[in-house]
């Protein structure tokens, strides 16, 4: 099975909308690293496409690089590998 195929594009307000398609699959865990975390976290789960990322930036109207992956879920349990790093 292919890994999901992750989209990233940059909205207003430090703002980012991610895009994917579910193919099937109940729901995508999304997952974030800002700045220079070295560490992932848990971002969401969601089941439609797009998923809008509105957290406010770690320095207040500091621009900082966001990475996310994801992954589809069935029956709440992992499907598949993560997708390519946006």
């Amino acid at each position: 099975m292919a890994p999901i195929t992750l989209k990233a594009a940059e909205e207003t307000g430090f703002a980012v909308k991610l895009t994917f398609a579910m193919r099937g699959h109940d729901q995508i865990e999304i997952h974030s690293q800002r700045s220079a975390e070295t560490t992932w976290a848990s971002l969401a789960f969601d089941t439609n496409s797009p998923y809008l990322d509105a957290r406010a930036p770690l320095v207040a109207n500091q621009p900082e690089v966001l990475r996310y992956r994801a992954r589809y879920r069935d029956d709440d349990q992992p499907v598949g590998d993560w997708s390519d790093i946006v």
